[in-house]
Formats: structure tokens, sequence, C-alpha cells
């Protein structure tokens, strides 16, 4: 699904993988670590902090966002 995103809750999408990787690179998470992401949107970044993480927690205002996410990653709940 396509979304646009919102002027008014500061939304831009993470689309360029050498930016994420340069964000994880930054972020030098571990196995052990649980990390909170604040706006996940389509779900890039989160899905790589899944696989590096023991724990991601993940706090969405767009409501938009929410089943697309929850389908996304409704493998990785246990």
């Amino acid at each position: 699904m396509t979304f646009r995103a919102k002027k008014s809750l500061g939304q831009n999408f993470l689309t360029d993988r050498n930016i994420l990787h340069a964000i994880l690179s930054a972020a030098d998470v571990q196995k052990e670590d649980t990390v909170i992401e604040v706006g996940p949107g389509k779900g890039i970044l989160t899905k790589e902090l899944a696989l590096k993480a023991k724990h991601v927690i993940t706090i969405e205002k767009d409501r938009r966002l929410i089943p697309t996410l929850q389908n996304i990653f409704s493998s990785y709940w246990r």
C-alpha cells in the first residue's frame, strides 16, 4: 500500500539503503539490546533492527500505518 507522508506529523519515509546502512552502523545495535523506534513508518529500519536486537519496540502515531506494520511483523511476535 502506498502512503503519503503527513507534513503535520513531520513524516519522512526512509527509502535510501545507503542512509539505512549509515543509521545501522552508527547505532551499533547488539544482540542483547532493546531498541525503541519512534515512527517506524513503513518498517524499513525496523526490519533490520529486528535482525540485530533482542527486542524492538515501535511507537507509531499514524494509525494508517499500523495495520501494514502488524502484517509485516506478525511473524516476529512471540
